[in-house]
């Protein structure tokens, strides 16, 4: 990949793409009609889908915000048609007979284009909220003629339900294409593959550069120390310490240049296998297997592997490297191009002229002339597709696609992969960097733009948030809790933290808010006797990106021995170390302590162990838990004792019966898990 600088990152809006075979669109008090989102002879996304539907061409999209609030709608017209009748759509969950969850006000009919290939965009005046398991249905009825359809016809469309994704969490973004058999393939991309397609995602924190490549992603925080994200090999997302002007990300490796011009490789294969070479450098390529890099002197070095001649330069200055699969292309001063390497599509014999960028693909590569004029070569679909007209500033190639920057600031993408069939974000950008699936570019105004596959996180900027798990039980009622986040580019600024309290008894559940937006790291939560708590954390950076919550850690709150009813001769005894400073005491076999209504997955007891202590039989129920023996060495009180475990909760009456005669038997409470 080439070398990504002197960039910001900005803040994170989540996407979820649904193409619908459908006229269906929302209408809101700002919808408005985008004639110039009709790019001519840029392939459809979803064109295959819509070739198969005949005279269905058309496509809808669904913007599901951050926070899980559908906010937005697209309507992709991919054919020229006309009609009389106002578009409206209608969201609705489960079935088209389910809850009503948003309507749109109309688009008029003498605002919906012509064209082909145009989008309709609107907005959700009162947006619902989707998450994950949620199933979304889609209805609208409207009279729609297309121009090689034959007479008018009245169509009317309602689709069964979609479900979004379980794995749907905020910060991702999934894509599919909505049958007109009332299915929705989710991971459906342009040429039938199963590829888990996202759109974009717009990320927050303000960072010097960011460069994609092979499935990860890599950036210079503003304080100049690094952070990568993405699936990784062992060490690849673990970069080194310190500051640095420059990074490239390779597949497999990653490497950069720190503030004093020294290099730094790290990951997996290639680059890390053989150590950079010393000096003072001022731009850096990493490639499939190899790297190169040009010295502040303009001369070249490459490292890594060398099986096809990819790091053998011929000597000379150079003002420009980009390190391919298995070939690298570089501009002398003069403005002429060398490559050198892999060659059996000519990918390695770069045209005539004078150039000031180029960049390296899979199977081929692009130039920008001195004039601002495309040139691409080697792999025939994405070098005959390349933009014939205009003028760019910024290119980079990957895995059958190009992506390039106008000097309007406008990103082109051309070729036949996914990423070059997904329409990549509008406004104005300075620098694109294409990874395998995926790609990133700057906006002028500084925030970053990703879109592409997502399904190995390649597009996550969240942070990430971690809590301190807590014991089995706990022997307070006031239970101490720890969490920590680790951040991704911006540094965390504060955390949400929320229980489950289930009680033992046949109580439902609750999830309570508790900590909401503190910078604590830690708290003491107040629990209740005979409840679990099941806890979780996220964490939130500087510029509000959110992570994902943690998974819960549960403890549970004992029940008191005088919660317990008694039968037979006990007494009450006080002593250190017993929950809540009190516990029963017997010597009498036969005698009980009991509790109706128990609902527990797990059941422990606590009790006294002494040399000379006596033996209990707990029941649930006429079952039989366990027979346990409270003979030890020594003696210890507010001893846990497991009873019982259960794949589920189980249900009855409790009863501890003591099966000594004569031996003391001291009871101080009862352990009753649901988690």
């Amino acid at each position: 990949m080439k070398v990504r600088r002197l960039a910001t990152l900005g803040a994170l809006a989540l996407h979820v793409v649904l193409a619908a075979p459908a006229p269906a669109t929302a209408a809101g008090p700002q919808a408005t009609v985008d004639q110039e989102a009709a790019r001519p002879g840029k392939p459809n996304p979803f064109q295959q889908d819509l070739d198969n539907m005949g005279n269905h061409g058309l496509g809808q999209t669904l913007t599901v915000g951050q926070d899980g609030l559908l906010v937005a709608a697209d309507l992709f017209l991919a054919r020229p048609a006309t009609t009389t009748d106002d578009l409206v759509i209608e969201i609705r969950r489960g079935d088209p007979g389910g809850e009503l969850l948003a309507t749109s006000t109309p688009i008029t009919h003498d605002r919906i284009p012509t064209s082909p290939g145009a989008w309709v965009h609107v907005a959700f005046p009162e947006p619902p909220t989707v998450k994950a398991g949620d199933v979304i249905a889609v209805t609208t009825a409207i009279a729609y003629p297309f121009p090689d359809a034959g007479p008018a016809w009245t169509w009317s469309w309602s689709d069964a339900g979609g479900k979004v994704p379980d794995d749907y969490r905020p910060g991702v973004a999934w894509s599919g294409f909505w049958s007109g058999d009332g299915t929705v393939r989710w991971s459906r991309a342009a040429d039938g593959s199963d590829l888990a397609f996202r759109t974009w995602i717009e990320s927050g924190p303000p960072a010097q550069a960011v460069d994609a490549g092979g499935d990860n992603t890599c950036a210079i925080r503003i304080d100049g120390t690094l952070a990568c994200w993405g699936p990784g090999q062992p060490g690849l997302l673990n970069p080194p310490p310190g500051t640095f002007t420059a990074v490239s990300t390779g597949p497999g490796h990653v490497c950069a240049i720190a503030t004093d011009g020294t290099l730094a490789c790290w990951g997996g294969e290639g680059a890390t296998s053989t150590t950079p070479p010393i000096g003072a450098f001022r731009t850096i390529s990493t490639g499939g297997t190899h790297a190169c890099a040009i010295r502040k002197d303009g001369t070249l070095s490459c490292w890594g592997g060398n099986l096809l001649g990819q790091s053998s330069p011929p000597l000379g200055r150079y003002l420009d490297i980009s390190a391919g699969n298995g070939f690298t292309c570089a501009v002398r001063t003069d403005g002429t191009l060398a490559c050198w390497g892999y060659n059996p599509n000519e990918q390695a014999t770069p045209p005539s002229g004078t150039f000031s960028a180029v960049s390296a693909g899979s199977d081929h590569a692009c130039a920008i002339r001195t004039d601002g004029a495309v040139a691409c070569w080697g792999s025939p679909s994405v070098a005959a597709a390349a933009p014939a007209t205009g003028t760019f500033a910024d290119i980079s190639a990957g895995p059958g696609a190009a992506c390039a920057v106008g000097t309007g600031g406008a990103i082109s993408c051309w070729g036949t992969a996914p990423l070059a069939l997904s329409p990549p974000p509008t406004g104005s950008f300075t620098t694109v960097s294409l990874g395998a699936d995926h790609a990133c570019a700057m906006r002028t105004g500084g925030t970053v733009s990703c879109w592409g596959d997502d399904t190995r996180g390649q597009l996550s900027l969240q942070p990430t948030a971690t809590i301190t798990p807590l014991p089995a039980w706990t022997p307070d009622t006031a239970i101490p809790v720890a969490w920590s986040g680790t951040p991704a580019v911006a540094p965390i600024a504060s955390y949400d933290v929320r229980y489950r309290r289930t009680p033992g008894g046949k109580g439902k559940s609750s999830v309570v808010p508790w900590q909401v937006a503190t910078p604590a790291t830690s708290s003491t939560l107040p629990g209740s006797t005979g409840s679990t708590y099941c806890v979780s954390a996220r964490s939130r950076d500087a510029s509000g990106i959110v992570s994902e919550w943690t998974a819960d850690t549960c403890t549970a709150v004992p029940l008191d021995d005088r919660s317990l009813k008694r039968s037979g001769k006990w007494k009450s005894v006080t002593g250190p170390g017993n929950f809540r400073s009190t516990a029963m005491r017997t010597t009498s076999k036969g005698a009980e302590l009991t509790r109706k209504g128990v609902v527990a997955k797990r059941i422990g007891l606590l009790a006294t162990t002494c040399p000379t202590c006596g033996t209990v039989k707990v029941y649930l129920g006429k079952k039989l838990l366990r027979t346990i023996s409270l003979r030890s060495d020594t003696t210890a009180n507010g001893q846990l004792l497991d009873v019982a475990a259960f794949s589920s909760a189980k249900s009855g009456k409790l009863v501890i019966r003591v099966a000594s005669s004569g031996k003391p038997v001291t009871v101080d409470g009862v352990v009753l898990s649901r988690s």
